[in-house]
C-alpha cells in the first residue's frame, strides 16, 4: 500500500518542527566540506622563512652599496642648508589645508576646569525696625540688621562655562553652566572708624541656617517688591522679611547695576504715565545731524532693555545678629555645582576634578566698615542764648529711642548746657497712640478726627553715650532769627558730629506733629446704611431754641 503524500499546511510545518535540527546539521556538514575542499587544491607557498631573511638582507645590502648620484637631485634639496640658515620653516606654507585621516564623527577634548569668579562690589548697610515677629506679643518687635549686597557676575561666569566645556567631551548645556547653590559669609569686629588693619573673621554665617534661622524667627517671607525677578537667583538672594514700620528702600538692592523699583513698578495697579499725541516735541535745531535718532542714550538717562539678559545677579544677606553701637566688616564665599562630578577619569583633564560636589568662588574684597547705630539718636531743636554774657546758651534736643520690644520709636525734649551727656534714665516717653478711638460725651466731637487713646510706656531710659561739647546760634534781632541752633557733640567712638536746627526740623516734626484730620476721618463711625439719620442731621450745630406755645422761647 503506497503511502500519501499529504502537503497541506499543517503536515508541512509539523515536518519542519520535528527534523529542524537535522537539517541545520546537515546544512553545517555540506559548508565545512566545501572549505576543506577549496583548502587542499589551492597552490601551496613553497619559499621557506630562512630564504625570506636571504632576500631581505641582500636588498638591504643593495641600497646601501648603491651611489647617491648628484645630477638627479632635485635643486631645493641641494639648498635645504641654506633654507634651514636662513630661518625657521613655517609650517603653515607646507600644511595641507584638510585632514587626510578625518574622524567620521567629532569627537571633543578632555573636560579641563572654569573659572570662578567671586562676588563683586560687596556692600553693607545698618538699619533698625518693626516687624511681625512669630514669637513677640501681639505679633510686632524691633530688631536691628545688616544688610550685606554685592553682584554676582553671572553673564561673566557663564561664558568662562562655556568656553571651558563646549569643545569638551559629553557637553550637555543643561548641566555645564552655572548652578549657585548656596554661600557663606563671614564678619569681622573692627575696632575704630577706619576699619583697617588685619581683620579677625570672627563669625561665619552659612545660607542655609540663616534662611531657616529668619523663618523660625519671622515666619514667612514676602514677595520682592524692591527688586526685579530676573535679577534674582533664590540660592544667593536673602528673601525679605515683612517689614511694619516701613517699606525697603534701595539699600535691599544695589544701584545702579540693580536698580530698585520705583513706586508705579511696585504696585502693577499703577499705569505709568505715556505722552500724550499733542505733546510738543523736542526742538531739533540743536541736532542738525539726526544723532538722537542713531545714536542710543548711555548716561543716566538712559532706559535699559526689559527683555536684556542682566550682566549681574544679586548678591543679598540678612545679619540680624548685630550689636548696636559696633562697626563691623563683611566678606563673601559662594558655591556652584561641580559640572565634573562623577565623570569618567578618562574624560577629564585633572582626574581629581570630578570628586569635588562644589566648586568654591574666591573670598570677595571686604565691605567697607558699616556702623551700627545705637537705639537713641538726638536730634536739634533750638538754643536760646544766654540773657547776659556770663551766662550760658541753653539748647534743647529731641532724644528719640527704638523701643525694640514694642518696635516703636518714643521721644523727649530735653534742656542741654555744655558738658552735658546725653543719657537719661526713667524718664518720661512721648504717648504712642494706639489707634484705638475714645468716645466723647459731646456731639461736636463725632465731626471731628476720632481721638485716640495713649498708651502709657512708663519710663524709658535715653542713653545717646553723646557729650555735648558746644552749641550756638538762636541769635534774634528785631524778631529775626539770624542763624539756627547748632550743637557739637562727641558721639561714640571719638567721632565730631554737629546737629542743625534747621538740618533737623522735618525729623522732629515728622515725631512730633500730628497730621491734619481728613474729611474721611472726621465721619468715621458715624452710622450709615439704613437712611435712618434721626438726630444725626444736627450734629455739629447747636440745636434751635424750642418755642412755647405762648410764642416764647424756652
Amino acid at each position: 500500500m503506497k503511502a500519501k503524500l499529504s502537503l497541506d499546511k499543517a503536515t508541512i510545518k509539523e515536518f519542519f518542527l520535528q527534523h529542524s535540527e537535522k537539517i541545520v546539521l546537515g546544512v553545517f556538514v555540506v559548508c565545512f566540506l566545501l572549505v576543506v575542499y577549496s583548502a587542499w587544491g589551492r597552490e601551496s607557498f613553497d619559499r621557506t622563512s630562512d630564504q625570506l631573511l636571504q632576500d631581505a638582507q641582500r636588498a638591504q645590502q643593495h641600497i646601501e652599496d648603491t651611489a647617491a648620484d648628484a645630477a638627479d637631485l632635485d635643486d631645493n634639496l641641494l639648498k635645504a642648508s641654506e633654507l634651514v640658515e636662513s630661518g625657521p620653516v613655517q609650517v603653515k606654507d607646507y600644511q595641507w589645508a584638510l585632514a587626510w585621516d578625518r574622524p567620521m564623527f567629532t569627537t571633543g577634548g578632555k573636560r579641563g576646569e572654569s573659572k570662578i569668579f567671586p562676588v563683586e562690589a560687596l556692600r553693607a548697610t545698618a538699619g533698625v525696625g518693626a516687624f511681625r515677629m512669630t514669637s513677640a506679643d501681639g505679633g510686632q518687635a524691633g530688631k536691628r540688621w545688616v544688610v550685606v549686597t554685592g553682584l554676582v557676575p553671572i553673564e561673566k561666569q557663564e561664558l568662562a562655562m562655556i568656553e571651558a566645556f563646549e569643545t569638551a567631551e559629553h557637553y550637555d548645556p543643561e548641566t555645564d553652566t552655572t548652578n549657585y547653590v548656596g554661600y557663606y559669609v563671614e564678619r569681622a569686629e573692627v575696632a575704630d572708624s577706619t576699619g583697617d588693619g588685619n581683620l579677625k573673621w570672627s563669625k561665619r554665617f552659612n545660607s542655609r541656617n540663616a534662611r531657616k534661622a529668619a523663618k523660625k524667627l519671622f515666619g514667612q517671607s514676602e514677595r520682592d517688591r524692591i527688586v526685579d525677578a530676573k535679577f534674582i537667583i533664590e540660592a544667593v538672594g536673602f528673601p525679605l522679611t515683612p517689614l511694619l514700620s516701613g517699606e525697603w528702600d534701595a539699600s535691599v538692592a544695589h544701584e545702579p547695576e540693580i536698580p530698585a523699583k520705583h513706586e508705579e513698578e511696585k504696585d502693577p495697579r499703577i499705569e505709568r504715565r505715556k505722552p500724550e499725541p499733542d505733546e510738543k516735541q523736542a526742538d531739533d535745531s540743536d541736532d542738525p545731524f539726526g544723532e538722537r535718532e542713531t545714536t542710543k542714550p548711555t548716561g543716566p538717562t538712559a532706559q535699559p532693555d526689559e527683555n536684556a539678559e542682566p550682566q549681574y545677579a544679586l548678591f543679598r544677606f540678612f545679619d540680624y545678629d548685630v550689636e548696636p553701637g559696633k562697626r563691623y566688616r563683611y566678606r563673601v564665599r559662594m558655591a556652584m555645582k561641580n559640572p565634573n562630578e562623577k565623570v569618567d577619569a578618562r574624560y577629564l583633564v585633572d582626574s581629581d576634578s570630578a570628586k569635588a560636589r562644589f566648586l568654591w568662588t574666591a573670598w570677595s574684597a571686604p565691605s567697607e566698615m558699616v556702623f551700627v547705630p545705637l537705639d537713641s539718636r538726638s536730634l536739634a531743636v533750638s538754643v536760646k542764648p544766654p540773657a547776659r554774657k556770663t551766662a550760658e546758651p541753653v539748647g534743647k534736643m529731641l532724644v528719640v529711642k527704638f523701643d525694640m520690644k514694642r518696635g516703636r520709636e518714643v521721644h523727649q525734649e530735653f534742656p542741654v548746657y555744655r558738658g552735658d551727656m546725653l543719657n537719661f534714665v526713667n524718664r518720661g516717653a512721648s504717648p504712642e497712640r494706639s489707634g484705638r478711638r475714645s468716645r466723647s460725651d459731646d456731639d461736636d466731637d463725632l465731626l471731628r478726627a476720632p481721638r485716640e487713646e495713649e498708651e502709657d510706656l512708663g519710663s524709658v531710659n535715653y542713653q545717646t553715650d553723646s557729650l555735648v561739647l558746644d552749641l550756638r546760634g538762636g541769635l534774634q534781632r528785631r524778631s529775626k532769627l539770624d542763624a539756627p541752633g547748632e550743637f557739637l557733640l562727641l558721639e561714640p567712638g571719638g567721632v565730631l558730629v554737629v546737629r542743625n536746627e534747621l538740618a533737623d526740623l522735618a525729623d522732629c516734626r515728622k515725631l512730633t506733629e500730628r497730621p491734619e484730620p481728613t474729611s474721611k476721618d472726621r465721619f468715621k463711625g458715624l452710622p450709615s446704611g439704613d437712611g435712618n439719620l434721626g438726630g444725626l442731621m444736627n450734629l455739629g450745630k447747636k440745636p434751635a431754641p424750642k418755642r412755647s406755645r405762648r410764642g416764647g422761647s424756652r
